[in-house]
């Protein structure tokens, strides 16, 4: 069997060294000491993942990153390896077109694990076209009379788990073109949906990491908001647009907030079930039934 190829990308030759030993023996490693080698090495031959140091002279590692989007349209994952730890440091490595983002220094472990995973999530979206260049939008016309929003707000009393809700969450999303991702958190459960492919590693953590947070992060086409229990992360915000694009960000505030209240009904209706204890809605339900 074929071995997969990695690229390396490391100004520093003993931490090339260290990921060489580590991943030789599971892959076909090259190692090169800038982002220029790196480009020109994608030019000559194919390669399944890089590895990319964030800090080197000349080209960075997003600078490289961002390179490599452009200029290649069957975009490798790329894993950031850095020792910046803030979340704005994440999000402009997702920006750039990162698929992971790990902290110096790296766990060998974990360096194999997020390898092999970002490895499988690249398969699994192997052939399929995506658009995402596309902007959202507001839809041209309301089915009846009510537009997807207020649609999303009366549908929503009638979702009784988090599948349903994922499910009315993705398609109101969708009807705004929103190139997006959800995380929803309930019950010691992390479960992650994406309108488009396979939420890569990178996506899941920024979700993860903005859960409890007051105010939407923005950078750029990016805006990633959240509540305790729901995570959205908007990818293609209409940055050229200033009108539409606060149109927009106010109606995913709105939706995530009705989705969070939502969702913790469920949430007490589920601990309401597994202690045996009625809940509001089943005791209301009673009342009426008596009258």
């Amino acid at each position: 069997m074929t071995k997969k190829h990695i690229v390396a990308v490391d100004d520093t030759p003993a931490n090339l060294l260290l990921v060489l030993r580590v991943m030789e023996k599971h892959y076909k490693v090259t190692c090169v000491q800038s982002g220029k080698e790196c480009l020109d090495l994608l030019a000559e031959q194919p390669v399944d993942l890089v590895l990319m140091d964030v800090v080197m002279p000349k080209m960075n590692g997003y600078e490289c990153c961002r390179h490599i989007r452009d200029d290649y349209p069957l975009l490798p994952p790329v894993i950031f390896l850095s020792g910046q730890t803030r979340l704005e440091d994440k999000l402009r490595g997702y920006a750039a077109g990162g698929t992971d983002y790990l902290t110096k220094p790296c766990d060998i472990d974990e360096l194999l694990s997020k390898v092999k995973i970002n490895l499988d999530v690249q398969d699994k979206n192997k052939g399929r076209q995506f658009d995402y260049n596309g902007y959202a939008t507001l839809p041209m016309s309301h089915e009846q009379n009510l537009d997807p929003v207020q649609q999303f707000s009366h549908a929503c009393l009638n979702c009784n788990s988090k599948d349903e809700l994922a499910n009315l969450i993705l398609k109101t999303l969708r009807a705004f073109n929103f190139n997006a991702c959800l995380q929803i958190r309930c019950n010691h459960q992390t479960l992650n949906y994406s309108l488009t492919d396979n939420c890569a590693p990178l996506e899941n953590s920024l979700m993860t990491g903005i859960a409890g947070y007051a105010k939407a992060t923005v950078f750029g086409r990016l805006i990633l908001c959240a509540s305790n229990c729901i995570s959205f992360l908007i990818k293609n915000m209409p940055t050229e647009d200033d009108l539409l694009y606060g149109r927009l960000k106010d109606l995913v505030n709105t939706l995530l907030a009705n989705a969070s209240n939502r969702m913790d009904r469920i949430k007490l209706n589920v601990d309401c079930e597994q202690n045996k204890l009625p809940s509001k809605e089943a005791t209301a339900r009673a009342w009426k039934s008596d009258w």
